[in-house]
């Protein structure tokens, strides 16, 4: 279910070059390989490496009824670094720019999208079908290179085709 005609979704991209982006990816792929056999990277689900840029929408962070909800919803393009059973590890660009600029349309600060505990929807494009909309929690949130985070987002449920209907 799209973003309704009368609030339609806000679709924000990185402002940066693709080649900031790989350079990062390569300066956190050199480092994952010599420390991969350490006791902190032993992992309970096989990370694969998925290197596609997917769509997520920050959720509601509860329920309860809220001004912003009549705000426009956000969706942002992110960089995915690696995808698992139970989460995805996303690269996170420091500011994201709209597709439109406008009032109301300001630029976002990674920093202010993702902050521990924060449900995200997430769209994953695994095959040439419609995108596999997952829920998660924001997880880990770590500064890396040129001031780029590095996300790890754990997997809360399942959405189907089914895009979220809100977002914050």
């Amino acid at each position: 279910m799209p973003a309704s005609t009368l609030n339609p979704a806000v679709c924000y991209r990185p402002q940066c070059g693709a080649d900031a982006v790989r350079a990062v990816l390569d300066a956190l792929h050199w480092w994952s390989e010599r420390s991969q056999d350490h006791h902190s990277n032993q992992r309970r689900h096989c990370r694969n490496l998925y290197e596609a840029v997917v769509l997520m929408q920050p959720l509601p962070a509860d329920s309860r009824p809220s001004a912003q909800r009549n705000a426009r919803p956000v969706q942002l393009l992110v960089q995915a670094r690696n995808l698992s059973q139970s989460g995805i590890s996303l690269l996170a660009a420091p500011r994201f720019e709209p597709n439109l600029i406008a009032d109301d349309t300001p630029l976002i600060s990674a920093e202010a999208i993702f902050r521990l505990g924060r449900p995200m929807a997430i769209a994953l494009n695994l095959t040439q079908q419609l995108p596999l909309w997952m829920e998660g929690q924001v997880v880990r949130v770590r500064r890396v290179h040129q001031g780029f985070l590095e996300v790890g987002i754990r997997f809360t449920r399942r959405t189907g085709g089914q895009q979220p209907a809100t977002s914050t």
